[in-house]
């Protein structure tokens, strides 16, 4: 109960909110999007739901991950919050004036061609240059182009989290801004999620039907081949070890195994896409890994941020046994 109080008093600071919880029954009386527990499904708005303390909790703090991602209160250039979207397609970016552009241009020509609703989402990470500026410009003649422009940066996992929340779609995509795998990858992610029953379905390099291609020569080039090598086996052992490739960028989620994975999400940085593997399975969701294509052009990680995610798999795997993601 504590806690219902701690997070219902931050709720209606940061967006103006009334909320209230008595009797285990939890009322706001702006209607908000809706939300699905896994203890059940509950709608937002003027209509009393019921929910334990705990459930209650987990529901507001959900909201309020969303508030102070600026999701509520909205800075999302280009929004229409009424329009059902069967797809959203998430881009974090950071200082990739050069090619978001491309990217952006890939993914919205092969979905204007597909008969589903969809919406592109571009999330600069306190970008340097001009990638904001080449975002909103180009929505200004692409109506499904949102730019969400964070001022300072949050880190990848940051700005990727701030995506996924603030995404509409049924189903939930994030792609990476160098457009290393393309979007037609998606067709064979469909029959997963929407007949198969799975959850969360991801690309990975490490498994038959696969191709890889790095660009990348020198120093890098060692450090890249010797850490990836020997790493991947750790990461296996201490996140999931039927999952073979956790890190790449290509990857489709419902919108209900979005809003819970997401909302637990803690690491911001490069080693988040471990931690959404692991928050997956802490909460049941079924995984499936499917071979991609890979063009990796040479990018941002250096040999610092390496170690750094390393050591951020430790505190994942900490996470985990202390109970932090259920």
């Amino acid at each position: 109960m504590e806690k219902v109080v701690k997070f219902k008093e931050k709720l209606e600071k940061e967006t103006g909110l009334s909320v209230v919880y008595e009797s285990e029954v939890l009322t706001t009386k702006q209607a908000q999007r809706p939300y699905k527990d896994k203890r059940g499904a509950y709608e937002r708005g003027s209509a009393p739901f019921k929910a334990d303390a705990s459930a209650a909790a987990l529901i507001l703090q959900s909201w309020l991950d969303r508030a102070q991602n600026d999701i509520i209160t909205g800075t999302m250039e280009n929004t229409n919050q009424n329009q059902e979207v069967h797809l959203s397609v998430v881009v974090p970016a950071y200082n990739e004036e050069k090619r978001i552009k491309s990217t952006v241009m890939d993914i919205v020509d092969y979905l204007s061609k597909k008969d589903y609703s969809f919406e592109v989402i571009v999330v600069s990470d306190g970008s340097k240059d001009g990638t904001s500026k080449v975002v909103s410009e180009l929505a200004q003649s692409v109506p499904v182009l949102k730019l969400i422009d964070n001022k300072e940066n949050k880190g990848k996992g940051g700005v990727t989290k701030q995506g996924m929340l603030a995404a509409r779609g049924k189903y939930r995509l994030f792609v990476d801004a160098d457009n290393a795998i393309k979007i037609t990858h998606l067709e064979s992610f469909w029959p997963y999620v929407e007949e198969k029953g799975f959850d969360m379905v991801i690309g990975s390099i490490e498994i038959e039907g696969s191709k890889k291609k790095e660009e990348y020569v020198g120093f890098s080039k060692i450090y890249r081949n010797v850490l990836g090598k020997g790493s991947k086996y750790l990461v296996r052992a201490l996140v999931a070890w039927d999952i073979h490739d956790t890190q790449r960028a290509f990857k489709l989620f419902t919108s209900e195994s979005a809003e819970e994975i997401f909302s637990r999400q803690t690491i911001m940085r490069w080693g988040f896409d471990m931690e959404l593997i692991v928050i997956a399975r802490e909460l049941g969701y079924r995984i499936k890994e499917l071979p991609v294509e890979w063009l990796n052009p040479p990018g941002q990680v250096n040999l610092v941020a390496y170690l750094k995610t390393l050591m951020e798999l430790f505190q994942i795997k900490i996470n985990a046994l202390v109970g932090k993601y259920r």
